[in-house]
């Protein structure tokens, strides 16, 4: 199970850095659903790195996590705060394609990449600031015994129901929700499209517009699935 695993970690670290380097492009680089897309395959590339140490922890007894003070806090940070910004920047992507298809004018301000850079911004302090007391929360324990598993320091916490009920609304149930509303809303923004750009565009600029906008709008879609 752990090396089918770790095969998919794998592949998911080279698709994320593809997928970085893919959307930095000068040519993706001006839409604004590629500001969310890019910051959405480095929190992957996070999610695919903490697979790999879990796998280097349970084969090998390599576990970077539990080596000092420091490592106990920080790479739990990351781990906790790197699930939430994943499934935030797909709704922030989701919303993004939803308004920029259905409500052209009178949202054309979050079609500009400086939006959508200050969305991934909001997202990321809003997220900082839920994750942030794990470095005051954790601490690596002493070893209870010298002579068995346990013989080595771990990285331990309190963290408390009201975390875990905040961990669950904010990285799961929230997202999940507004995925799904945005990926309705998305399709039906995509075939309303239609209509709408008959009436402003010549033929071959209404195919390109609209063909551009299905690509990106399916894409957003099947990520949130």
């Amino acid at each position: 199970y752990w090396y089918v695993f770790l095969i998919v970690s794998i592949f998911g670290t080279f698709g994320s850095i593809l997928m970085f380097f893919v959307y930095m492009q000068p040519k993706f680089r001006k839409l604004s659903v590629s500001t969310y897309f890019c910051a959405m395959s480095v929190s992957n590339l996070v999610i695919n790195i903490n697979a790999i140490l879990q796998f280097l922890d349970n084969y090998f007894d390599i576990n970077l996590f539990d080596k000092s003070e420091f490592t106990c806090k920080s790479l739990h940070f990351v781990i906790f705060l790197a699930g939430p910004l994943t499934a935030w920047f797909l709704v922030a992507a989701g919303i993004d394609r939803y308004l920029s298809i259905f409500y052209p004018g009178l949202f054309a301000i979050i079609k500009k990449p400086r939006f959508s850079l200050a969305a991934v911004l909001a997202i990321l302090t809003l997220n900082i600031a839920i994750y942030f007391h794990l470095f005051l929360n954790l601490y690596l324990s002493k070893p209870l015994r010298q002579s068995s598993q346990m013989s080595h320091a771990y990285c331990d916490g309190n963290l408390g129901t009201k975390f875990s009920i905040i961990d669950l609304f904010n990285s799961t149930v929230l997202p999940f929700i507004l995925m799904i509303g945005t990926s309705v809303v998305t399709v039906n923004g995509i075939v309303k499209s239609r209509h709408r750009m008959r009436k402003s565009f010549n033929l071959e600029a209404q195919r390109r517009i609209q063909l551009r906008d299905i690509k990106y709008g399916v894409t957003v879609i099947v990520l949130n699935m």
